[in-house]
């Protein structure tokens, strides 16, 4: 069976169905020159900010069961806002040697502020 080709943002548009969806699992096909891992968890958190973990895996666009990075982005929320982000990614890059880290993102509160306000217009929008 093969599935219709979307876009991320295609997909991400349509989390407002699932207001009680809390764990985000995305995988897709990746070339180097995309975007990184924590640039598509942001866009994903953009989406849907009431999140509380985002599970990206990377393959090989022509070679999807082949595996080149994976990563986990835990969204701790305080007062009901995202506040940061504890990261961990592994991997294989295009040049050097296989990674494995762990980092906070710290989220800014203008970035966090502009996407709830823009989930609840959505919201509103479609209620109409």
């Amino acid at each position: 069976m093969t599935f219709p080709t979307i876009t991320l943002t295609q997909l991400l548009s349509q989390l407002y169905r699932l207001p009680e969806l809390k764990r985000f699992y995305l995988t897709k096909g990746h070339r180097y020159r995309d975007e990184s891992m924590l640039d598509t968890a942001l866009l994903i958190l953009e989406y849907k900010p009431t999140l509380e973990e985002i599970h990206i895996r990377w393959a090989r666009e022509k070679a999807p069961n082949h595996l080149k990075q994976e990563g986990r982005y835990d969204i701790t929320s305080i007062k009901g806002q995202p506040s940061f982000i504890t990261v961990y990614e592994q991997g294989i890059p295009l040049v050097g040697r296989p990674f494995d880290r762990k980092y906070k993102y710290i989220l800014r509160p203008s970035d966090v502020v502009q996407s709830l306000k823009q989930n609840q217009l959505l919201q509103l929008l479609r209620l109409k």
